[in-house]
């Protein structure tokens, strides 16, 4: 995977966490689990 898009996927999590207000490693928990 290239650098930038594994920046990019992390900094659309953690905006999602931010938005619902959940911890990112639970929001990266659920997304490692799905892919």
């Amino acid at each position: 995977m290239r650098r930038s898009l594994a920046v990019s996927i992390r900094a659309r999590l953690r905006q999602r966490a931010d938005i619902t207000r959940q911890e990112f490693n639970l929001v990266l928990t659920h997304y490692g689990l799905e892919r």
